[in-house]
């Protein structure tokens, strides 16, 4: 019987389960933190706290599937196949000129999202006036 702490019901494995899941959401959340992020210093700081969390997941991972407690399932040629197909049918619906110089929102006359900026040293679109009414 796997040892369990009086009172907490649950076993070491259950702990370590419960510590995976925790790193997978915070690596999330430190990604999410580090895309959004306009200060550069404050950005590695994310991905330094980003990266550690993914290295920790990596360790409970490895701990959990080496005793079995953890099992994954080996996709088949089929399922690789089937999810290429469906992510290239959403590939090929976002715009192509993401990221290109010059090609934006700004040049086809339309806003910027608020919150979106157009690259590094751009100004941030929340601060951009609104367009002037006719």
């Amino acid at each position: 019987m796997p040892p369990e702490n009086p009172g907490s019901g649950m076993t070491d494995l259950d702990r370590v389960k419960d510590y995976l899941l925790t790193c997978k959401y915070l690596t999330g959340l430190y990604d999410r933190a580090a895309q959004e992020c306009t200060n550069p210093g404050v950005r590695e700081l994310f991905l330094q706290i980003h990266g550690q969390e993914q290295h920790d997941q990596e360790v409970a991972f490895s701990f959990l599937t080496v005793r079995g407690a953890y099992p994954v399932a080996f996709a088949t040629s089929e399922r690789l196949q089937a999810e290429r197909r469906r992510w290239q049918e959403v590939a090929s619906g976002l715009p192509t000129d993401v990221g290109r110089p010059g090609v934006g929102p700004e040049t086809r006359g339309e806003r910027p999202t608020p919150g979106i900026t157009a690259g590094p040293g751009a100004p941030d679109a929340r601060q951009t006036p609104p367009p002037p009414a006719h």
